[in-house]
């Protein structure tokens, strides 16, 4: 109708009701057909369903279809009668409305009140009864009205851009094209068509119209995806994702660091205590909670041998619980600020002000500065009586009040404070050694060098005399008293701030790098970034919520022996030799730590004890069980740690502690009371299924498992044991039991529990049948499930409580039962394909659940998610079983949450690290079972309960992020097939050839821009936007440009799996 609406216009488009009666009566003859076979123990009410639906959709769609065959005699009789028309209109907006009222009552949260009252009449109980069959799993599957309205507007703006944009780009373009294309007829073919002739060129619009149908049946999740990368960046932002993404940027806001973890980790009655009112006394407050915090996560780091033994002492940081009168930062802040302060006063031409506005520029430097001053002071009085330390004190005195009246530099010669720096450091370099006669005597001459410098270069002239003539101090050098009796700084607290000032005046080299190791700064930007992310409030140890974490192994790695490190490959190399040139740094660094240099395998042969070290080294960098038991651990460290000094702060002095005793982190893992805390709290089970049958035999994964029992006392094993018993009636039979070890004080297994099973538990699927049969072992009020190849850190495991507290917390109309958590793929540093696959699954694991959890859809994937414990093992458990079926079992533990009203959250202020293949054939094997097992998905009754429950909206969402993403991947690839044998045709035919210079004749640009849209398929690139603005949140632009080309390529290929095979 050339572009105008009219009455006829909406007649046509009326079409839809018919169609939309005879659709769903054909869904509900296929409904019959499926049915056959199971109608004898199908119940009765189902059956009577089915064929009510059945003769009412025939009735139905009959009468509609009769009446718009009327509707459209009574639009070519051209007259004007139309009294089928508005019968026509008034049927399909009664049934309409008639439909929204039961969509309203079955789907809009705000109606289902209303939904519940109604059901006491039976009348609507019927039509609501044929609208949607009753379902008890399943049921009051709905959101609150703000999630309803979240969700919907989502998908709104979707349509909002497809539509608009199928028209105007990609159908409008091609009607006047393919209106010119029917109506030629004087096209030069270059071979014999059988087709084309006399067809009206109908290969040809078949060419042109095929790839624009398959784009606009896919198009769709092209603008999920750019829609959920957009939102899924914002909220990253409003999250504060990213905000720390350089070692740079976390020295700037060092500082922030312990007011942040004071209130975010630290429980409030800690956290809440009266605050000084100057804002250098509560910094120093909130340091003292930080300290012994950062302190334990540095040595986790050089346990790790992430960073050498200077590194750990530039980056510990001091209790900052002792009488010094400032906040002490740790040393890496204030590395060679002392040099440069000393040559911005050697060049200084103003007033004590400017100097001091100029040193403050850098508020690190000023703390230098400060610290170098007060530390010299305490250190000289504490080590020198008598008239030594009359000198001390008077000198201090005047240099204190000099710089109350501002004038300093009247007081003291700037240009030799280089000079007094180099007395002191020699004085320095003398304490932090232990104490000997020939020390003393050293200390001793480098006090008198320094006396001599300050009071005759130093001090300014009228200070020197006064010195000078000082009758006390003048018989004390006479008589060589002076200096004479040393006091050595023995206790702790001395020493450490003795060594601190050493390193303060000697480290001249910066510190910007500082820990050189990339995963090290990865790990301390992540945690100290995660301080400023929203989360719950941390409860004390003995308030929290207990937790359990478990791990399913059957027979992977769990500690590599000597053979295996030393045994070359074909390519001639060995793993300990492939690990040391990756890791050079880390092998530097463990080399350091068990005090050796540089040493050939043969060498650690030698030492039992080495040995074992090296072995734990290069399990630590594989994925091995080691290595996951060893971060699970950290779980309890945490807990030991955070009750150890929660009892000391809680209590405090009045226990009869020091300031500086109860800070201290000295032996807490020793402590009882901190240990029982712990084992309330944490508990760790492993369930090693075959690990009976490993012992029988010896296997070295055995004897490795019994190492790690001996190593970690509070570790579980879980396994199957296998015996031969006899039965009542005399036969041999085998008898399963199901048992539970820990290791005993000699290091044996030592049975806790042992439960008789009916028979042989693994019938269906291995790993959710190891899960089904030690579950029952766990204890505590929520479980982590943790795959064989992952990893932990304590820095992230001292967040744990305020995960757990989610549970308690506001997430819509239910509370949490599945708390998501993100991931770190630690496997990228392997090889590019590693790092290519790790990019790419960082992506799936931080922004495409969070957009997930946001829509509502989320589910459970594998990864490191928090179970709420009571209610998963009262609905089923935690995963399925069946054979084939239930392949990606993990997924049906987010289904069954769903079903049975769970709610499933997502948090990304906590991490866990994961190993992902790194080898091409493992990714696309493993892609390969993730599509196979999506494509078994389609025909679980999970999908199908889910599929007849959801709303509209939200069930295109869990489409288009389950089967719908294969099959719109599927058409990707295909989209592109099809353009090309598309384009091949017409250039064989000689067809588009002919058709452009037809368009250049008659001056249509539409024409031949029809035959140029090959822009079009390459929409699929598309989908890798999520990736890419993932790491550009978290990472930067610059960062992220260098791989987004490969990257995009690789997240498309490694995913065109056909998944219905």
């Amino acid at each position: 109708h050339h572009g105008k609406i009219n009455i006829s216009t909406i007649k046509v488009v009326l079409s839809a009701g018919p169609a939309f009666f005879i659709l769903n009566f054909i869904e509900c003859c296929l409904d019959v057909l499926l049915m056959f076979g199971a109608y004898k123990t199908a119940r009765g009410f189902a059956i009577s369903r089915l064929v009510i639906r059945f003769l009412w959709l025939a009735a139905i769609s009959t009468f509609v279809t009769y009446l718009y065959v009327k509707v459209l005699d009574e639009k070519n009789a051209r007259n004007n009668d139309s009294t089928y028309f508005r019968i026509y209109v008034l049927v399909l907006g009664g049934y309409a409305a008639v439909r929204l009222v039961f969509a309203s009552l079955a789907k809009i949260p705000a109606c289902h009140r209303l939904s519940n009252y109604s059901d006491r009449s039976q009348f609507f109980q019927f039509f609501k009864w044929i609208y949607q069959e009753r379902y008890y799993i399943g049921r009051g599957l709905y959101e609150s009205i703000g999630n309803y309205a979240r969700y919907v507007i989502f998908w709104l703006v979707i349509f909002a851009c497809k539509f608009p944009f199928a028209y105007y780009l990609q159908i409008r373009p091609l009607v006047v094209p393919t209106n010119i294309i029917v109506q030629l007829h004087d096209l030069q073919y270059s071979w014999h068509d059988f087709v084309s002739k006399g067809n009206r060129n109908a290969l040809t619009i078949l060419s042109l119209w095929a790839p624009v149908v398959a784009i606009y049946l896919m198009d769709i999740h092209i603008w999920y995806t750019l829609l959920s990368a957009l939102v899924g960046g914002v909220m990253g932002a409003r999250g504060r994702l990213g905000e720390i993404r350089s070692i740079e940027m976390l020295h700037k806001r060092f500082e922030s660091f312990p007011e942040a973890f004071a209130k975010t980790l630290s429980p409030q009655r800690i956290s809440s205590r009266p605050v000084p009112q100057d804002s250098e006394a509560a910094t120093k407050m909130y340091a003292s909670i930080f300290s012994p915090f950062w302190n334990e996560i540095i040595k986790s780091l050089r346990e790790e041998d992430y960073i050498s033994n200077r590194e750990m002492d530039l980056l510990m940081m001091p209790s900052n619980c002792g009488t010094l009168r400032l906040v002490q930062w740790p040393l890496f802040l204030l590395t060679s600020k002392i040099m440069l302060a000393n040559d911005y006063a050697s060049d200084c031409k103003d007033s004590q002000k400017e100097l001091w506005h100029r040193i403050s520029k850098d508020e690190y430097m000023a703390y230098a500065v400060k610290e170098c001053y007060y530390s010299a002071e305490r250190i000289l009085k504490s080590i020198v009586d008598g008239e030594g330390k009359l000198w001390v004190d008077r000198l201090f005195q005047y240099l204190n009040e000099s710089i109350g009246r501002d004038s300093l530099l009247v007081t003291i010669n700037l240009k030799k404070l280089q000079l007094v720096q180099s007395r002191l450091t020699g004085l320095t370099g003398l304490l932090i050694r232990d104490e000997t006669a020939d020390r003393k005597a050293g200390v001793t001459k480098a006090l008198r060098e320094l006396y001599e410098v300050v009071t005759h270069e130093f001090l300014a002239p009228n200070l020197r005399e006064e010195f000078d003539t000082w009758q006390l101090l003048l018989r004390a050098r006479n008589d060589g008293r002076l200096f004479s009796n040393i006091l050595w700084p023995n206790d702790l607290e001395m020493k450490e701030q003795v060594k601190r000032l050493h390193l303060l005046l000697t480290v001249k080299d910066s510190a910007a790098n500082i820990p050189k190791n990339l995963e090290a700064q990865r790990r301390l930007q992540f945690f100290t970034n995660s301080l400023f992310m929203d989360m719950p409030e941390a409860k004390p140890v003995s308030e929290m919520i207990p937790f359990c974490v478990f791990t399913p192994y059957y027979s992977e790695t769990v500690l590599y022996s000597m053979s295996e490190l030393c045994v070359d490959n074909e390519d001639g190399i060995s793993i300990l030799f492939y690990l040391q040139k990756i890791f050079p740094d880390e092998w530097a660094n463990f080399l350091e730590r068990i005090g050796r240099g540089e040493s050939s395998e043969e060498d650690f042969k030698e030492s039992p004890s080495d040995t074992l070290e090296l072995r734990f080294w290069v399990s630590y960098r594989g994925q091995t069980l080691a290595r996951t038991v060893r971060g699970m651990m950290y779980y309890r460290r945490a807990l030991m740690l955070q009750s150890y000094l929660e009892k000391r702060y809680l209590g405090g002095i009045e226990d009869g502690y020091s300031a500086l005793e109860y800070i201290d982190t000295q032996g807490y893992q020793l402590s009882p009371d901190a240990r029982a805390q712990a084992d309330l709290k944490f508990t760790y089970v492993v369930s090693c299924q075959i690990y009976g049958q490993q012992k029988q035999r010896k296997a070295p994964e055995a004897a490795d498992i019994a190492l790690l029992l001996q190593r970690n006392e509070a570790l579980r094993v879980a396994f199957i044991h296998e015996e031969d018993g006899v039965s009542s009636d005399g036969q041999a039979i085998k008898e399963y039991h199901s048992k539970l070890v820990k290791a005993d004080i000699h290091g044996k297994d030592q049975e806790i529990y042992s439960i008789k099973l009916p028979g042989n538990p693994k019938l269906g699927e291995g790993k959710p049948e190891n899960q089904n049969h030690a579950i029952i072992f766990t204890r505590g009020d929520a479980i982590q499930t943790i795959d064989m190849n992952q990893d932990n850190y304590l820095e992230e495991a001292m967040k744990v409580r305020n995960l757990l507290e989610e549970f308690r917390g506001n997430h819509g109309i239910r509370y949490p039962t599945i708390l998501g958590v993100r991931e770190h793929v630690f496997t990228g540093s392997v090889s590019s394909l590693a790092s290519f696959m790790s990019k790419q699954e960082t992506s799936f694991v931080t922004l495409g659940q969070r957009v997930l959890a946001y829509l509502k859809v989320r589910m459970h994937y594998g990864h490191p998610d928090v179970f709420d414990r009571i209610f998963h093992i009262t609905r089923g458990g935690i995963s399925k079983a069946s054979r084939v079926i239930n392949i990606s079992e993990d997924i049906y533990a987010g289904f069954n949450s769903t079903l049975r009203q769970g709610n499933i959250t997502h948090h990304e202020y906590i991490q866990v690290g994961k190993g992902r293949d790194v080898g091409l054939n493992q990714i696309a094997l493993f892609e390969g079972k993730v599509a196979g097992g999506n494509g078994e998905q389609v025909l679980s009754r999970d999908v199908y309960r889910l599929g007849q429950l959801f709303d509209f909206f939200r069930m295109l969402t869990f489409f288009y992020t389950t089967v719908g993403y294969y099959v719109c991947t599927m058409m990707t690839v295909l989209t592109v097939y099809i353009f090309l044998y598309g384009r091949v045709y017409l250039a064989l035919s000689g067809l588009d050839h002919s058709i452009s210079r037809q368009a250049r004749f008659l001056g249509n640009t539409a024409l031949d821009a029809a035959l140029n849209a090959q822009f079009l398929v390459q929409i699929g690139v598309f989908t890798a936007v999520p990736m890419i603005m993932g790491f550009i949140l978290e990472l930067g632009l610059m960062k992220v440009a260098p791989f987004v080309s490969l990257e995009t390529y690789f997240y498309r290929v490694t995913r065109d799996h056909v998944f219905m095979l």
